[in-house]
């Protein structure tokens, strides 16, 4: 038994004119439609069951389907290539419509975890930035990276630094953490005035830029995480050596 029988009988059972070799033929149209779009689910990291479950969500309810390809063929169905071609236009909007997010989802996952450098802040203006790998991992599958920062002077001969830094779940497909937005800094035991310009929650990962303005030359800031029972500080090796005092 083909796991998505009772669908494809549900679907058939509204064809009203459709001889029972039509109906056998449009049954595997939707047999085999449904299979692939849970094989490219599995593909992009789906558990099966849920894959199934996706499918089946995605072609919509039975009777509906059932009642709209009774209605385009309402006479006998003496031109079945027709039903496949309705049955496959359906197929690549729901295919399109479903499998955009997952794709989408899957590279800002790949984007966070393997090359934050290549994300875009064009709404600011930043220095050249130096990499960092700094890396938490934090309860319920998420790991925080503080992974570039970037030093400009002032007219004032005081310095801004900008550090960057992202949160992402570890499923692809997880709601994302936004555990990015909350780092406070401090230097020689004094807390840092900072705030974030901008940041970006997308999919399952939340980039956030600090700005700590009017430093002096020289200081090594740190930054916290205190949050929900998680306490993580690291010192944030600011490229100095770019700058003149």
């Amino acid at each position: 038994m083909t796991p998505y029988r009772d669908y494809t009988q549900a679907v058939c059972a509204c064809l009203r004119h459709a001889t029972a070799k039509e109906k056998q033929a449009v049954a595997q149209e939707l047999q085999d439609h449904l299979d692939d779009h849970a094989a490219a689910l599995v593909e992009a990291g789906w558990d099966p069951e849920q894959a199934q479950a996706h499918a089946l969500e995605a072609m919509g309810e039975a009777q509906e389907v059932g009642q709209a390809l009774d209605r385009e063929f309402p006479l006998r169905w003496w031109m079945l290539s027709r039903v496949a071609g309705c049955v496959l236009l359906i197929a690549l909007l729901l295919a399109v419509s479903w499998l955009r997010e997952p794709v989408m989802d899957l590279y800002f996952y790949h984007q966070a975890k393997q090359d934050p450098l290549s994300f875009d802040w064009h709404r600011e203006e930043l220095p050249a930035l130096t990499p960092l790998d700094l890396q938490a991992a934090l309860p319920g599958g998420t790991t925080l990276s503080v992974y570039a920062m970037g030093v400009t002077e002032n007219d004032t001969g005081s310095y801004d630094a900008y550090v960057c830094a992202v949160s992402y779940s570890e499923d692809p497909f997880h709601f994302p953490s936004d555990a990015a937005q909350y780092l406070t800094f401090s230097a020689g035991g004094e807390m840092i005035f900072s705030y974030s310009p901008t940041s970006d929650t997308q999919g399952c990962r939340c980039f956030a830029l600090y700005r700590l303005p009017e430093l002096s030359w020289g200081v090594v800031p740190t930054a916290q995480l205190a949050r929900n029972g998680t306490h993580i500080t690291w010192e944030i090796p600011l490229p100095w050596q770019e700058v003149s005092p």
